[in-house]
């Protein structure tokens, strides 16, 4: 009854999760395709700055180095600026697909019990349709009369008696290899596979986590570096 329970909760909790990283993932989406703009203008913002230095301030200052910031000769900044630039990486993106990933797991997951729950539909008709038939043949026996058994002579109920017991052990036999395998999936999953996910999972996260703030913290330095550098 444990590994029921325990199948049965993780199923509601991949339904429920499901439509919260589906959520996720678009809002993650927009990060990412904010955060490249930000990048992009970022870098066009510079490339921009530096040609108005080489022109407009150039001008301004009558061609006087002591003015340039951005291009620099002395501390050649135009340079390390376009290099700075090119350092600058979007966490977002790597977010985005680890984000996307654990939704097509859950997914995944999900659907396997799907299956599951396919078997114990054939389970149950197999089981029914011989509960069925059994009791049409008990009727038979006792001689009551059916609208299947009606029209039907002695010998053709006696022959169908007959083969419903052949027919009874080949079900029962039948029905035996569903109940093996459905409690297998049970006892695999409830004492394995759900374990490792989760185990997997909050790896998983804590890397995706790590590599986030890696980025973000080396991004954060290339953007400081530049600006001392105009100091």
């Amino acid at each position: 009854m444990k590994y029921v329970e325990t199948i049965e909760n993780f199923q509601k909790f991949c339904v429920k999760e499901i439509k919260e990283i589906t959520t996720m993932k678009d809002t993650i989406n927009k990060m990412k395709e904010t955060r490249d703009q930000e990048i992009k203008g970022h870098s066009e913002s510079l490339v921009e700055l530096l040609k108005f230095e080489e022109i407009a301030n150039n001008y301004y200052s009558d061609q006087n180095d002591d003015a340039k910031v951005l291009s620099d000769p002395k501390h050649e900044l135009q340079s390390k600026l376009l290099l700075n630039k090119d350092l600058i990486k979007n966490p977002f993106r790597d977010a985005f697909l680890w984000i996307k990933g654990e939704l097509m797991d859950l997914e995944g997951m999900n659907h396997s019990y799907s299956g599951l729950e396919s078997l114990k539909k054939q389970r149950k008709y197999i089981n029914d349709s011989k509960i069925r038939q059994e009791q049409e043949v008990n009727n038979m026996k006792e001689g009551k009369k059916t609208m299947k058994s009606f029209f039907k002579s002695k010998t053709k109920k006696e022959a169908e008696i007959a083969k419903f017991s052949e027919y009874s052990v080949t079900i029962d036999q039948e029905i035996a290899e569903f109940d093996t395998l459905i409690n297998f999936i049970y006892i695999y999953h409830a004492n394995q596979g759900i374990p490792k996910f989760k185990k997997s999972k909050a790896k998983l996260y804590l890397q995706a986590m790590q590599s986030f703030s890696q980025k973000e913290v080396s991004n954060m330095h290339h953007v400081a570096t530049m600006h001392h550098q105009l100091l």
